[in-house]
């Protein structure tokens, strides 16, 4: 892994601290305006980013980017081709261009860009490196895949606050595909060695219509067959590589 400037467990209680920060402050400001509480979030967003930047030295979360093989990848261009599925079935594209033609363009893209950074920012930049970082502790086998799992299980698990105002079911199928996401994102992070790609990819799928949205149940049936191959290749893609680098640790 990278020379990091922090433990990881400093790392992981950090990532907490912004968590616990962000649902505290944004109870505190529940009467502000959407504008204002949209310009917080990009902001704790944003330091969350450069202060695990900071922690880790940069952008990097390995401390060289993996050489790839053939099987690596060809795993990769499979688990494009699942996101290129995943956001035509998601009408992702659809929704970006439409959003150019909505009177919210800037609300809708601050909102993208604060959840992006945000979750970016604790899930691959604080908790998926001190994850991987107590792997290495503790001498882990499978330490990409260990790391990846619980830093996206803890990704999925803060969807849980939503259950403060969002029906059960609608939760349910958040925990589900964050889950998926998270696993494919810190793969990304894993084949890139760059936090700004998981961000990227995290603002493009967010980036859209969203003013007053609420959120509504989508079928299972649906959310299985758009999230688990991405899960699944995901999954089989950082086995592959955990094999590859396991002399780096």
């Amino acid at each position: 892994m990278g020379e990091n400037r922090w433990s990881f467990g400093r790392q992981l209680y950090w990532g907490l601290i912004f968590f616990l920060g962000f649902v505290f402050l944004s109870l505190f400001f529940f009467d502000e305006s959407e504008r204002f509480k949209n310009l917080f979030e990009l902001s704790l967003g944003l330091l969350a980013v450069l202060v695990a930047c900071y922690s880790k030295r940069g952008l990097k979360i390995l401390k060289y980017r993996p050489s790839f093989r053939r099987q690596t990848r060809w795993l990769q261009w499979l688990g494009l081709g699942c996101l290129l599925y995943m956001m035509l079935v998601g009408h992702v594209f659809s929704s970006i261009y439409a959003l150019f033609f909505d009177r919210h363009f800037l609300d809708d893209t601050l909102v993208a860009l604060g959840a992006a950074t945000l979750e970016e920012g604790i899930c691959r930049g604080f908790l998926l490196s001190g994850f991987l970082g107590l792997a290495v502790y503790y001498g882990f086998k499978r330490k990409l895949v260990w790391a990846s799992f619980a830093a996206a299980v803890t990704f999925s698990g803060f969807h849980l606050i939503n259950l403060l105002g969002t029906p059960v079911t609608v939760v349910s199928q958040q925990l589900f595909y964050s889950l998926a996401m998270g696993v494919f994102l810190a793969a990304s992070y894993f084949a890139t060695n760059n936090l700004l790609v998981p961000l990227g990819i995290h603002f493009l799928l967010d980036w859209g219509p969203s003013y007053n949205y609420q959120p509504q149940p989508s079928s299972w049936l649906t959310l299985l067959a758009v999230f688990l191959p991405l899960l699944l290749v995901s999954s089989w893609y950082l086995f592959v590589l955990d094999r590859q680098v396991s002399d780096y640790f």
